[in-house]
């Protein structure tokens, strides 16, 4: 990958990414201030741990759309759904409650922001670039390839070969193909 890569990555998926995050994280600790003065120490840091960690996956789901992937992040959100469910039934941990709470909301909307922003993704960039490869391929395979065998038939049967087609695509001699090779 080149330097340009993950830019594009930072620009459209790791920024909003996170730039969001923030603002949620912010915006549940100015709401569990409000509303739960007695908090936990590490409270901020407990929410902020599962939502990036439910916003990175949702990132990959969004991006990825294979089967293996979304099945794998199901079973990681489900785990970690289980341990705070554990965590907000516990007697012992009774002042953490109101924070697992508003976990589960963060975890559950960074989820859908990752997914989201990774959806985008793949729909306005990796696939425009996937659909103009996939016809130029397809001009390649009909086009090109047709003129570089009329060519050859062309210098085969010792004709002249007209000035119109483009030689460029086709390679002269097959030593030069692997000269070029090598």
């Amino acid at each position: 990958m080149c330097a340009a890569d993950y830019f594009v990555g930072f620009k459209y998926l790791y920024g909003p990414l996170f730039i969001f995050l923030m603002a949620l994280s912010f915006l549940f600790n100015f709401t569990a201030k409000k509303y739960f003065p007695v908090r936990p120490s590490g409270s901020l840091s407990f929410m902020i741990s599962f939502g990036l960690l439910a916003g990175i996956s949702g990132l990959v789901a969004g991006v990825s759309q294979t089967p293996i992937v979304s099945a794998l992040l199901t079973g990681l959100l489900g785990l970690i759904s289980g341990l705070i469910a554990y965590l907000l039934g516990k007697e012992s941990l009774i002042e953490w409650r109101p924070i697992v709470s508003l976990s589960m909301i963060f975890l559950m909307l960074s989820t859908l922001a990752g997914l989201s922003l990774g959806g985008t993704y793949k729909f306005h960039i990796t696939d425009p670039y996937k659909n103009a490869y996939a016809k130029r391929l397809l001009l390649y395979e009909k086009v090109d390839l047709e003129v570089c065998k009329q060519i050859r038939m062309m210098r085969l049967e010792g004709k002249s070969v007209p000035q119109e087609y483009v030689e460029e695509s086709c390679p002269q001699e097959e030593e030069e193909v692997e000269e070029s090779c090598n």
